[in-house]
C-alpha cells in the first residue's frame, strides 16, 4: 500500500502517532490498553497521511515529528495554513500602506 513498502513495526508506529493527534485515526486508538485497536480497517484515505508522517520522521526524527504533529496537525492532513496566513499578512500589509 505504501510506496516504498514499510515493515509492520514501522507502520504500527506511524499509525500510533497519527492516532494520538489526528481525528481520522481516532478509531485506531484503544483507550483500554493505551495501544492500537487492531480491528480497525486501514483504508486508502489513510495512506497519504501516513506517507507524510513517514517522510517527516525520516527527515526530522520521531520526537521532532511528534511535536510538530501536535502543534500543526493540518500539515500532515495535506491542509497547510501557510498559504492562508501569508495571504492575510500581505493583505494587512497592503492595507496598512494606504
Amino acid at each position: 500500500m505504501m510506496n516504498p513498502p514499510v515493515c509492520s513495526r514501522h507502520l504500527q508506529l506511524y499509525i500510533k502517532l497519527a492516532a494520538l493527534f489526528l481525528d481520522e485515526f481516532e478509531s485506531f486508538y484503544n483507550p483500554n490498553t493505551g495501544g492500537l485497536n487492531y480491528r480497525t480497517k486501514l483504508t486508502h484515505l489513510h495512506i497519504p497521511i501516513l506517507q507524510r508522517l513517514r517522510a517527516a520522521v525520516w527527515a526530522n526524527g520521531f520526537s521532532h515529528t511528534e511535536r510538530d504533529l501536535a502543534q500543526n496537525p493540518n500539515k500532515y492532513r495535506g491542509l497547510t495554513d501557510e498559504y492562508s496566513n501569508s495571504s492575510t499578512e500581505t493583505e494587512v500589509q497592503s492595507k496598512s500602506n494606504y
